[in-house]
């Protein structure tokens, strides 16, 4: 199981408290709405928590750049006020961005980023000091790499996050959204190669995905507000009732439905050349090494207006390739065992949202962030703070548990050592017993031979050490010594005596000789009764040592 996985399943039975857990909520801001969604974790997997959208006035931003900054700030902190939203992942408009693809030899290559940096200027109109860049790995052999890199000027990056800072939210990352979308509607693990069709209000964003690489990204100033706009100026009618009209008829092509058809149709046919001209493009289009791209495998269709009544089958039919409208829950829950509150429909208009927010269940390291480096740091930073709050907050649980625990045995020992020192102190205060004439003349004489043992301890004469071995090393091996006695007479002196068993008289007088010849001893006495049996003898010696 690898580390990311490990973490979703622990996750999913072990949620961390909601001060210390980072909300994963996407932001998704266009120029004329802004939308948020949050991803959570229960026991029974991910679900959607707080999403919805907030519209943008005209004027607060334009062509994804930024013009009326403190209004966005008072949106974003209005935001923060209602949701609690504290830290949010952001999408990046496409129009701003530079995304190329670059071939590195390894030789003299100190790091991608520094040949990144080197190369920039050749392949975008920014500086390399004025851009900021990422980039993912397509490919690598012995001699080279190739790398995919998306650039953006640093001053949006840098308006982008004062209004967050001044917001009081946190950005984990800026991303593409080509990125964020292929998250939600590309399987996860899925390496083939995908065309996705984002069909929103006011653009459509066309993207090819290979080997989960975004490798191209074009956007089309074509979406559903065009086509409202069409019906309202042909059909004279109100943009609510052209709205309606829209997504009651779509592009059924009857009767009835005749005249709206042949309008939409100019407008719609603009952009189904659009995704032929980019479909062929990479179908015949040949990379730095002379190979084909891999074929795409089928067109996705998502955004607010991909519903469009007949728009995914005149697509298929006019490219002769499978379109399918995309399934945005495919990464985060199975929607046979879980409803989602948001509808079908509107949920194809959060695919870049709900991507953006899978974010945080998604490996960072194989994850394109446009978030400057200073800013990387301070997530890691507090990435730790909370870590350290995490684990102080479990050490003083185990230590309350602990102490929890201890309580009882505490009250009881001290219960049973009061009972102690009460039956102490009940038998100090008692009368001590007197002791009968049997008592008194038994510790009499336990005094005495007390008295006699401490009289013999003074007088007693240790046979050393030198007299035993003098002993042993004279005695012959057939003789068997049994005991070795000794004592201290006042009138005679020491004395050692010596008592065992000799196979014969030779070899008794022989140990006898021996020992006269020591110089340890200076008188042994051996009685002449020790010679009255010739065999087996039992003898008894007397020594006198100096």
């Amino acid at each position: 199981m690898s580390g990311n996985s490990f973490n979703r399943f622990f996750l999913k039975f072990f949620p961390p408290p909601n001060f210390l857990a980072t909300p994963s909520f996407g932001l998704d801001i266009s120029d004329e709405s802004l939308k948020f969604a949050e991803l959570i974790v229960t026991k029974n997997g991910i679900r959607i928590g707080r999403y919805g959208e907030r519209i943008i006035p005209p004027g607060v931003i334009e062509s994804g750049k930024i013009k009326d900054s403190k209004r966005m700030e008072e949106i974003l902190f209005s935001l923060r006020k209602e949701t609690g939203v504290k830290s949010v992942r952001v999408s990046l408009p496409e129009e701003q961005i530079y995304l190329f693809q670059l071939r590195l030899e390894k030789t003299g290559l100190k790091s991608v980023k520094e040949g990144i940096e080197l190369a920039l200027e050749e392949h975008v109109p920014i500086p390399a000091q004025d851009a900021i860049f990422d980039y993912d790995l397509i490919k690598e052999d012995a001699q080279s790499l190739e790398v995919q890199v998306v650039t953006i000027p640093k001053n949006i990056i840098e308006n982008y996050l004062s209004i967050f800072e001044h917001s009081q939210i946190a950005v984990q990352s800026f991303e593409l959204e080509a990125q964020a979308v292929s998250r939600a509607v590309i399987k996860k693990g899925d390496l083939e190669t995908y065309m996705i069709v984002d069909f929103g209000k006011k653009r459509t964003g066309i993207f090819i995905i290979s080997r989960g690489v975004v490798m191209f990204t074009f956007t089309l100033d074509i979406g559903g507000k065009i086509l409202n706009n069409m019906i309202q100026k042909n059909f004279n009618i109100s943009v609510e009732e052209a709205e309606k009209m829209k997504k009651q008829f779509g592009l059924q092509r009857n009767a009835a439905n005749k005249e709206i058809f042949a309008v939409l149709l100019n407008s719609v046919s603009v952009l189904r050349d659009e995704i032929a001209r980019h479909f062929l493009y990479w179908q015949t289009h040949k990379d730095e090494e002379g190979k084909n791209n891999p074929p795409i495998k089928k067109i996705i269709l998502c955004g607010g207006d991909s519903n469009l009544i007949g728009l995914a089958d005149y697509i298929s039919i006019s490219m002769k390739n499978p379109v399918e409208m995309a399934n945005v829950w495919t990464n985060i829950a199975n929607t046979e065992n879980y409803i989602p509150e948001m509808s079908f429909r509107q949920a194809l208009s959060f695919a870049t949202t709900l991507g953006l927010a899978l974010g945080d269940f998604e490996n960072q390291q194989f994850m394109i962030n446009l978030v400057p480096k200073a800013e990387k740091k301070k997530i890691a930073t507090d990435f730790f703070y909370r870590l350290a709050a995490l684990f102080l907050m479990t050490l003083n649980f185990c230590i309350l548990v602990a102490f929890i625990s201890i309580i009882p045995s505490y009250f009881l020992s001290s219960v049973k050592d009061a009972s102690v020192n009460m039956k102490l102190e009940i038998q100090k205060n008692e009368p001590l017993p007197l002791f009968d004439q049997q008592t008194l003349d038994t510790i009499k004489d336990i005094n005495n031979k007390l008295d006699l043992v401490e009289k013999a301890e003074k007088n007693r004469f240790p046979i050393s050490e030198k007299i035993i071995r003098a002993v042993l090393l004279k005695k012959r091996p057939d003789i068997k010594i049994t005991q070795i006695l000794y004592e201290n007479n006042p009138t005679q002196g020491k004395k050692i005596s010596i008592l065992g068993t000799a196979p014969s008289r030779e070899v008794l007088l022989l140990f006898r000789q021996a020992l006269e010849n020591d110089p340890t001893f200076k008188n042994i006495d051996l009685p002449i009764s020790n010679f009255v049996k010739g065999s087996n003898i039992q003898f008894y010696l007397s020594l006198i040592p100096l």
